[in-house]
């Protein structure tokens, strides 16, 4: 009421006034003289009107003296012994007799009422009718006046049925109610335990029965059991088996509800628990009854035995899941035999980070981890490289998981390019001169395909199809490292926004239509203002309306503003909150769908009303308004490989080591390999192999033969039995 009333001061000043009237009371006796300034009055606001009389006093206004005391002080003392006194504060203490006693203190008998030597409880009186002096009972005694006996009222039943009378002198008695009846004896009421302290029952798990007059006993709420005295009742475990999820431990928590959490190792809401991708994998295939159970056998096999370690410690990943029909009766172990070509085929079948059922809809071009794309597209139903997907968004604790009817490879080389583009020469070697002895041998030159770079000829920021999203040069081939240089007007690691912050469009040539908010710079936008960022007092796609605080006319709510438009005025809810302008609810701008506009690889954060920040997932870095995947292989530490290594991207901020030709180890060190056990170092059967630390070999032509190692020739004689014995030609 108060806040209602805080930009109105003159209508508070009212009602305070009035409050004021109700409230002020006063104390008995009147405002002047409180309790006829014979006591103390309970005043003030916290007062409640009372008075407390002096010595002496007594009365609601402390208006009257005690019994038997008189005076302006209340302070004299009646000394009459068998009369009336006359006492109160205006009293005199004048004795009036009773009839039979003279004197001023009514203290002595008249001689005639002596003779009459009446009883102990009676008195002499003269009877108004005759004029004759009698004896009769005292008040409270009945008899004859001779013998006076002390009346009884208890015996006429004058206490409640339900209490106890006690004769405690002449016609005088006390009711006092029977247990479990509460009165002044004259009514008695039951008395009802549960209405005072519930009973003794504990609050909020026991509930007071009332079983009679002041009898009454606890029971258990509903949901509760096992009553202790002075404890309660515990609340009732209700966890069945189907409460929670098989991966999650239950708790009942209060009456009729339980608390699921997911075991360590696993995520989810209790209800539903989402291990890392192989355990999703294997639930899906060993589930009872389930779609896919018994369907998914090889392709656990496949993804276990080559990719266990990712799929289950590092992430996110998307992996489509061909069911076993997908590889056409072609065995995993048959898969198997060539583990090189075994492991290509996974990653085909795996992309750094999340790709939702959302985005294979857009029909959007993504990597795999072989760094090939692949391509999504709805026909009536989804395909990736036109496969059916059968089932989509199966979440993991590191990613999730689509199901597919087919295997994933590449049917052609458009859109799908190879990204290695090795340059094959035959290279004629000649032996001898003499008789033109030669040998023909292949060689291979590696390199990447126009769009990719590294060793791993991984494509190009913002795809190889459209490299540095065709708005710079990409650092291609195998030396490159995959940078952008971007070109005038275009700014970020993929050249995806205009360097110019107030400029959109395809050529970033556009000037942005926002006005008090901050520019959407990217050349694909429309030129509006970035979602949220308009300043504050405008509103608007392009910032331009005004907002204006809302004026006695105008009962838009609390968090929102009269907006002008056009000379209209509109209630429109504050940013972050949503609502009608009358009614408006602190929103939530990271609930879905948007999740605060951030990247599907970022978490959205609540900040505050209607604010947040998006925060990069580990394993990626923020670039923009996006997070880009970070490539430890592309860093100076190259992942912490040895210099004789060379750095696999595995994902997002995750990387594997593997040592050289030449080299063994786990790649964080790596020994040289004595090439002369291996293959006799490459060398001709006519050298000898002599091992060179640390990794290095020279082959040597035997005594009587020239050449380099790789090559020996001998005299005439020697090359003449080679060729009659052995071989005219060799290839390599």
């Amino acid at each position: 009421m108060l806040a209602q009333l805080s930009n109105k001061p003159h209508l508070t000043l009212k009602v305070l006034v009035y409050i004021h009237i109700i409230l002020s009371i006063e104390c008995p006796g009147s405002a002047v003289m409180p309790c006829g300034n014979n006591g103390v009055c309970s005043d003030g606001i916290t007062g409640n009107g009372t008075c407390t009389c002096a010595p002496g006093f007594r009365g609601t206004a402390c208006e009257d003296c005690k019994a038997n005391l008189y005076g302006n002080k209340c302070s004299n003392v009646c000394s009459c012994k068998n009369g009336i006194c006359d006492s109160g504060v205006k009293g005199t203490g004048q004795c009036t007799c009773l009839s039979g006693y003279t004197g001023i203190d009514c203290d002595r008998e008249l001689p005639a009422c002596a003779a009459l030597r009446c009883g102990p409880n009676s008195r002499c009186i003269e009877d108004m009718s005759t004029g004759q002096l009698l004896c009769r009972c005292k008040p409270g005694y009945q008899g004859d006046g001779t013998q006076c006996t002390s009346i009884n009222p208890c015996l006429r039943g004058v206490c409640h049925a339900n209490a106890v009378c006690a004769h405690t002198g002449p016609n005088q008695h006390v009711c006092t109610c029977t247990e479990g009846y509460s009165g002044d004896g004259r009514v008695c009421m039951p008395i009802d335990p549960c209405q005072t302290n519930l009973g003794n029952c504990t609050s909020g798990s026991t509930r007071c029965v009332y079983d009679g007059p002041g009898k009454s006993h606890c029971e258990c709420l509903e949901g509760f059991e096992k009553f202790v005295e002075g404890k309660g009742c515990s609340v009732k475990d209700v966890c069945k088996p189907d409460s929670c999820h098989k991966y999650a431990t239950c708790a009942t928590v209060e009456p009729g509800t339980v608390d699921c959490k997911c075991r360590e190792g696993y995520i989810g809401n209790g209800k539903i628990c989402f291990g890392n991708i192989i355990q999703q994998l294997q639930d899906l295939n060993s589930k009872p009854g389930g779609e896919w159970t018994g369907q998914l056998s090889s392709a656990i096999t496949l993804f276990n035995k080559l990719m266990s370690w990712p799929l289950t410690s590092l992430g996110p990943f998307t992996v489509f899941v061909p069911v076993n029909k997908a590889f056409k009766g072609t065995s995993v172990k048959t898969l198997l035999a060539n583990e090189m070509r075994a492991r290509y085929l996974a990653k085909l079948h795996m992309v750094a980070g999340e790709v939702n059922s959302d985005s294979l809809k857009k029909g959007i071009l993504y990597y795999t981890l072989t760094g090939m794309a692949a391509e999504s597209m709805t026909d009536g139903q989804i395909l990736v490289n036109g496969e059916s997907v059968l089932e989509l968004d199966v979440e993991a604790k590191n990613g999730r998981l689509h199901s597919l009817e087919g295997i994933l490879i590449p049917p052609s080389i458009e859109p799908i390019i190879p990204h290695r583009c090795d340059i094959k020469e035959t290279n004629i070697y000649k032996v001898s001169h003499i008789f033109k002895l030669a040998i023909i041998c292949l060689d291979q030159t590696p390199r990447c395909c126009k769009g990719f770079f590294g060793l791993d000829c991984s494509p190009c920021p913002g795809g190889f199809t459209a490299p540095c999203s065709s708005h710079g040069t990409c650092s291609e081939g195998i030396d490159g490292n995959g940078t952008c240089q971007c070109e005038p007007n275009f700014k970020g690691s993929r050249c995806q926004y205009c360097a110019d912050s107030n400029k959109y469009g395809l050529f970033c040539d556009k000037t942005c239509g926002c006005i008090h908010g901050v520019c959407d710079n990217r050349p694909e936008a429309s030129g509006k203002c970035k979602q949220g960022s308009c300043k504050e007092g405008y509103t608007g796609e392009f910032c331009e309306q005004q907002t204006q605080l809302c004026g006695p006319n105008q009962p838009c709510h609390a968090h929102a503003n009269c907006v002008s438009n056009k000379g209209a005025f509109t209630c429109v809810c504050k940013p972050g909150f949503q609502g009608d302008g009358y009614m408006c609810v602190e929103s939530d701008p990271c609930a879905l769908p948007r999740r605060g506009g951030c990247s599907i690889n970022a978490k959205c954060i609540k900040t505050g009303p209607g604010k947040h920040i998006c925060q990069c997932l580990s394993g990626w870095r923020e670039d923009g308004d996006e997070c880009q995947a970070i490539n430890n292989c592309l860093d100076p530490s190259r992942g912490g490989c040895h210099p004789n290594a060379t750095c696999i991207y595995v994902g997002p901020g995750q990387s594997d080591c593997a040592c050289k030709n030449g080299y063994h180890g786990n790649g964080r060190d790596c020994e040289p390999v004595n090439q002369c056990v291996v293959q006799k170092g490459g060398c001709h059967f006519l050298a000898t192999c002599r091992f060179l630390n640390p990794g290095g070999w020279q082959c040597v032509c035997e005594d009587d033969y020239a050449g380099d190692g790789k090559i020996c020739y001998g005299t005439l004689a020697q090359v003449l039995y080679m060729i009659l014995g052995y071989f005219s030609i060799l290839f390599c």
